[in-house]
């Protein structure tokens, strides 16, 4: 048997205030999706500003529909990804003493190879009253 935590409750249990700003990176080899799964099931995902998370396994067709399911929720509570960058950009950088300024950045993950992609979402800001962005060209007839 392994020994693991439940990140979730940990997570949960480490937030004190909503002023915290946490950016997460998660890189666990087909385990990833099983652990922001869960995280949304409890309602911790939320907890973290930004997310960097490596989809290690979107080769496998099992784990497809879970990733996509997970990629979904990302989207309907409140993240944007981003840009995407892939290990070999980033061994490439590194390799030349680069900086992660230096590291490629993709808009659209699609184009990046199945394997070793890094997504990069953050928090969309809550816009309660946005502000009118076009004024009608009507006149109103005062009667």
């Amino acid at each position: 048997m392994l020994d693991a935590i439940d990140f979730s409750l940990w997570l949960s249990r480490l937030i004190k205030s909503n002023n915290t700003k946490l950016d997460i990176k998660i890189s666990m080899p087909e385990a990833e999706v099983y652990v922001l799964r869960k995280m949304i099931i409890d309602e911790t995902l939320t907890l973290a500003e930004k997310w960097n998370i490596a989809w290690t396994d979107r080769l496998n067709p099992r784990m497809r529909p879970i990733r996509l399911y997970v990629q979904s929720m990302l989207d309907s509570l409140g993240y944007s990804l981003e840009y995407s960058t892939n290990s070999y950009d980033i061994r490439q950088v590194f390799k030349m003493n680069g900086t992660a300024a230096n590291i490629t950045r993709h808009k659209n993950w699609k184009i990046l190879p199945e394997v070793g992609t890094y997504c990069h979402y953050i928090q969309r800001p809550i816009v309660i009253d946005p502000p009118r962005t076009t004024k009608s060209r009507a006149k109103l007839k005062k009667f």
